[in-house]
């Protein structure tokens, strides 16, 4: 009777044992799934706020184009691109970010935009539109805007790349010359 007793004790501590080990396996691998879950939605937001920083560098600059206090459209339309850096602290600034500006209050994002004038409007249904002024022709310039959201710390980034036509007073000379370039 004295042998049976010990044997049955020995079995319930390897059974127990056996259990502390599935259960130590199963809090591991349920952390493991946490951890990778946050991972997938620190990506998913960094993405967003990437997308959002490069669609706020591209309506700043589109708005600066078309403003007519502006000389931005004057350099563009001497076929001079124009670099733009979005900061929190300026709302924006000429030429590239430097690696230390950042666009959030939290330092994380920088926005940046590049607009390139890409020639007269091929399109001859936009010339439809165009008005004699004087000496000067309003003739539809296509332009071409990029910009770029990223988040330095984390190697994520977004581009935005988006052609537009601004209307502007051109001399119909340059206009010739513009149209047998293109």
């Amino acid at each position: 009777m004295w042998e049976t007793r010990f044997a049955q004790q020995g079995g319930a501590l390897v059974v127990t044992l056996l259990l502390l080990v599935v259960l130590a396996l199963m809090g591991v691998s349920a952390m493991r799934m946490s951890m990778f879950n946050a991972r997938i939605s620190t990506g998913a937001q960094l993405s967003a706020m990437t997308f959002h920083a490069a669609e706020s560098s591209l309506a700043y600059t589109y708005d600066e184009v078309l403003d007519n206090s502006s000389p931005m459209l004057l350099i563009l339309l001497d076929g001079t691109p124009v670099r733009r850096c979005q900061q929190a602290t300026a709302p924006s600034s000429q030429g590239a970010c430097a690696q230390t500006s950042r666009f959030d209050s939290r330092g994380l994002l920088q926005a940046q935009s590049r607009t390139v004038q890409t020639g007269v409007s091929p399109d001859l249904s936009l010339l439809e539109g165009a008005q004699l002024n004087g000496q000067q022709l309003l003739v539809p310039h296509r332009m071409e805007m990029a910009a770029e959201g990223k988040a330095p710390d984390f190697q994520v980034a977004s581009y935005h790349v988006q052609e537009f036509h601004v209307k502007a007073m051109t001399d119909p000379g340059t206009l010739i010359a513009q149209s047998k370039n293109n």
